[in-house]
């Protein structure tokens, strides 16, 4: 019987680029992207509280947005990302996009 490998997923590429930056340098960069959309999210519940007031269907408005962003976000980029030679690199381009679109 074979039993699945928790490195299935793992490719060639991540390993190089796993290899050069530190597990800790990693977690750091994906808790700050973490912690930079929770800020967004707070703040988009602010603003929605404006238009529904303090409801519940301000908070989810917010979250369901959210979630159909994320969602949206793996249909259109997930194969692409799949295809990478360096998915890492890919992944800090797009958070670079975003927070240039961010900035007004």
């Amino acid at each position: 019987m074979h039993y699945a490998d928790s490195n299935a997923v793992t490719n060639q590429s991540t390993q190089k680029v796993s290899a050069q930056l530190s597990a800790w340098t990693m977690a750091a960069f994906l808790f700050l992207s973490g912690f930079c959309a929770l800020v967004y999210q707070i703040g988009w519940m602010r603003e929605f509280r404006l238009i529904f007031g303090a409801s519940t269907a301000a908070s989810a408005a917010v979250v369901a947005i959210f979630i159909a962003g994320l969602g949206a976000g793996g249909i259109v980029l997930g194969k692409r990302v799949d295809r990478s030679s360096r998915p890492l690199m890919l992944y800090g381009w797009m958070e670079m996009a975003i927070a240039i679109s961010a900035g007004e």
